[in-house]
């Protein structure tokens, strides 16, 4: 599957096993591997491509059996793998789940995330037809709260003490956007 918005530099691509090089190139960074690792799914450093092998595997069985969706993030003018995005913990009773997201380091500052995570609540709101879509982020990852905010997600709370870095603890965001505060009017397509 592919999302896809004409205005946009990226598009997000149904994430496959073809991609577990450039995943692991692209979050073999220690600053991203520690914004994305998280108790359900810790990250190594340094990430292998066997190791990108395997958590692709993981997650497109989850895939399967629709509880996640993921994506790659790709730039339209070269195809180049710049990053992943997905949406997990899909509840279709209460219609709602959690939005993931994370660029390379040398790709960031391109505006790429915002233009995924837009796409990523077109596909949500429109496609999923959910009515709440949630962010959990580390309290030290201040650009990608800052990211949320600026597209509307709401600070829900703040679970304190929630992970543990070289003996400190810190605090996680938990940030969210409701349909009805969902005034996107971006003409994005999906392509099976």
């Amino acid at each position: 599957m592919i999302i896809d918005c004409d205005d946009f530099q990226i598009y997000l691509q149904t994430l496959s096993m073809d991609d577990a090089e450039a995943f692991a190139k692209n979050i073999n960074d220690i600053e991203t591997i520690k914004n994305v690792s998280n108790r359900r799914s810790p990250m190594p450093f340094p990430y292998t491509k066997e190791k990108a092998m395997a958590f692709i595997e993981t997650l497109l069985t989850r895939s399967m059996e629709g509880y996640f969706v993921n994506f790659s993030i790709r730039r339209k003018d070269n195809k180049k793998f710049v990053g992943a995005a997905g949406i997990g913990d899909i509840n279709h009773i209460d219609r709602n789940g959690s939005i993931l997201f994370w660029t390379g380091k040398e790709h960031r500052r391109n505006g790429y995330a915002r233009q995924a995570i837009r796409l990523l609540l077109f596909y949500a709101f429109k496609e999923l037809n959910f009515h709440k879509v949630k962010a959990e982020v580390y309290s030290s990852n201040l650009p990608s709260i800052s990211l949320l905010k600026s597209l509307k997600f709401k600070n829900e709370g703040t679970l304190l003490e929630e992970y543990e870095e070289n003996g400190k603890f810190y605090n996680e965001e938990i940030l969210a956007i409701l349909e009805n505060s969902y005034k996107d009017n971006l003409k994005a397509k999906i392509k099976e």
